[in-house]
């Protein structure tokens, strides 16, 4: 099985990168995972306390020039429930891993 590591932000958004992969692709060249297990384990989440660079991006944009005035807010992602995070962050590697994958 891969792992993988879920990037959680402020904002909502997440994020997930392959950590490692599992035993049956070590042998191969490229950093592709498998189409087998995804793991994410909730050990593995890392909070960034930031928005995400999409979500940043759009917040800019809408500002205009001269910057945003006041302190904005957040969804407060550092307290999604893991159960949701692991939920959305699974289903992302499975996506990726397929995307990936020159077996499909």
């Amino acid at each position: 099985m891969c792992n993988w590591n879920t990037y959680t932000y402020d904002c909502g958004c997440l994020e997930v990168r392959l950590r490692d992969r599992c035993q049956a692709k070590l042998a191969d060249d490229d950093m592709d995972p498998c189409l087998r297990m995804q793991r994410v384990r909730e050990e593995w989440r890392y909070h960034q306390g930031t928005l995400c660079d999409e979500c940043q991006r759009r917040r800019r944009r809408r500002a205009g020039p001269g910057g945003e005035k006041g302190s904005g807010g957040s969804v407060g992602g550092s307290v999604l429930d893991w159960g949701e995070v692991a939920s959305r962050a699974h289903a992302e590697a499975v996506r990726l891993a397929q995307s990936r994958s020159p077996d499909m």
